[in-house]
């Protein structure tokens, strides 16, 4: 917690933001975290020592292991989405203008729904292995442009925006595929 504070001054001075705004933040990202785990693991101790459990068991978003697994990476992108939303509209930008074309290319992801085996939470880490460097590969490739960059918070939202980008169309495009995929086997 001590570390928490700690990153709050330090952001709040090099930003010139508000410290109880940046704590506000960080209280919502503190407390929100372990829900997170409802949909990955176990449910979160809530109430422990003190209290019974609050939930038992794990939330499922699709009956489909690979459906649910990409379910969970759609709320965790959509959690970075927020995040760089509240920064640019902190810093004076707008998100949509940070997105590189580049992260289009997140769309041949596709091929991997059946070059791969399918992932489920067990084995998340074949989706997460791949999908994630291919978009910090093409958020990292934004960087390299120079001339017209810019301000280093706006080369840097640009790379953060861009991977996002990558990464939910890859997941989108993994998901369609799957789907088609999976419907062919059943209708065959």
């Amino acid at each position: 917690r001590l570390g928490a504070v700690a990153a709050v001054v330090v952001a709040a001075r090099r930003t010139g933001h508000a410290a109880p705004a940046l704590v506000g933040a960080a209280a919502v990202g503190l407390l929100s975290h372990p829900f997170g785990d409802v949909l990955m693991a176990a449910p979160p101790p809530l109430l422990a020592p003190v209290g019974p459990a609050l939930l038992d068991g794990r939330v499922g978003l699709a009956a489909d292991p690979t459906v649910n697994l990409l379910g969970v990476l759609f709320v965790e992108v959509a959690a970075v989405w927020l995040a760089l939303w509240t920064y640019a509209r902190l810093t004076g930008r707008r998100l949509r203008d940070s997105v590189s074309p580049a992260a289009t290319l997140g769309l041949a992801f596709a091929v991997a729904a059946v070059a791969l085996p399918r992932p489920t939470m067990a084995s998340a880490h074949l989706l997460g292995f791949t999908a994630v460097p291919l978009a910090v590969v093409l958020g990292v490739s934004t960087l390299r442009r120079r001339r017209d960059a810019g301000s280093r918070g706006e080369v840097l939202l640009r790379a953060a925006a861009t991977g996002t980008a990558a990464l939910a169309l890859a997941a989108g495009a993994y998901l369609l595929a799957y789907s088609v995929a999976v419907r062919g086997l059943v209708a065959g």
